[in-house]
């Protein structure tokens, strides 16, 4: 990362969920003086920057049944073909399937 200002998230760093107040997080400061005292700490002060990413976790796309397939099919048979279309090898592109 380049050097420069940048702006960052603050969370405290020991924080316990509490179960039956679901207004308290880790990053919410409720008080004028707290948030002035985070302040006044970290003005001034050098740090270390690095950048963490979770993983995403995306959804994988659901397989097709028959007729899901077929109107697929249809669709891109239209698309690309209006008098013949892409034919049955498309069909089973479409699902994700091949001759091979």
């Amino acid at each position: 990362m380049a050097a420069g200002s940048y702006t960052v998230r603050w969370f405290r760093e020991y924080f316990e969920k509490d179960e039956t107040d679901d207004q308290l997080k880790a990053e919410r400061i409720w008080s004028r003086e707290e948030a002035e005292a985070i302040r006044d700490r970290c003005l001034g002060q050098t740090g270390t920057v690095s950048e963490t990413r979770k993983p995403s976790k995306q959804a994988l796309p659901l397989l097709f049944d028959l007729t899901s397939l077929q109107r697929e099919q249809v669709r891109i048979q239209r698309a690309t073909n209006p008098t013949t279309g892409p034919g049955p090898v498309r069909l089973l592109q479409t699902a994700g399937l091949s001759l091979d």
